[in-house]
């Protein structure tokens, strides 16, 4: 399953093709959206959140009635999200297809997503407000927030002291973006069993700290770039 970096590469992918544009087409393959229609609506940002990934869209002008709306999307493990020119064929078969994407010069395709939702944007919550903080939010970069998130993620890693480190660590209700990859090599490089109860790792702090690190270090600084491998020994 594609983890927090790959989500941070996906949003620098697809906001310069999104961000900013006005939808000539939209297309949203999944029975519960099927007849939403948000051709002349504006993809005002393109944000990961942990394993997830927000479009947040402002209404036409001849909507003023009209509230925000967020596509959420997850990839879980075979979702994917495509770019290509508009008359060029599409970059997956249409069965697997389960949303279209349009504007002037691009078209946007979300393949074999894991889930697709439409949301009031003040309403995400609903969906990801059971999230713990998010190891790639660029509000760690901020000294006193940094500090908070840290000590949030630490409050609720340590609730169930009983629980296998390994385990907590891949639980999106303690901190958002790590999965298998990083929370074997997060492990590894702090010398921890992932069996180990949390209640007897002497630093989660720590801990905390190095998955965060490790994801951040695969994380190219901005779009477009080309050829950017993972790593988790510092050498590319």
């Amino acid at each position: 399953m594609p983890e927090g970096d790959s989500l941070v590469r996906a949003g620098h992918r697809l906001r310069p093709v999104l961000a900013g544009r006005v939808l000539t087409h939209a297309d949203l393959r999944v029975p519960q959206h099927a007849t939403a229609r948000l051709e002349g609506w504006t993809v005002a940002e393109v944000e990961p959140r942990g394993k997830w990934l927000l479009m947040r869209l402002t209404p036409p002008a001849d909507r003023p009635d009209a509230r925000p709306l967020t596509l959420v999307s997850h990839l879980k493990m075979e979702g994917r999200w495509l770019v290509t020119d508009l008359d060029v064929r599409w970059g997956a078969p249409g069965w697997q297809v389960r949303c279209v994407l349009e504007t002037a010069e691009h078209r946007v395709l979300g393949a074999q997503l894991g889930r697709l939702d439409l949301v009031p944007t003040a309403e995400e919550d609903r969906l990801l407000g059971h999230l713990g903080p998010d190891l790639l939010d660029p509000a760690w970069d901020e000294p006193a927030r940094g500090e908070e998130l840290l000590a949030e993620g630490v409050r609720r890693i340590t609730a169930r002291p009983e629980r296998p480190v390994g385990l907590a660590l891949l639980d999106q209700r303690t901190t958002c973006g790590i999965g298998n990859i990083y929370r074997c090599e997060s492990l590894l490089l702090a010398g921890l069993d992932p069996h180990r109860p949390v209640g007897a790792v002497p630093d989660v702090p720590g801990l905390l700290t190095i998955a965060r690190d490790l994801l951040r270090a695969n994380v190219p600084p901005s779009a477009p770039y080309t050829g950017w491998a993972r790593t988790t020994t510092g050498v590319k």
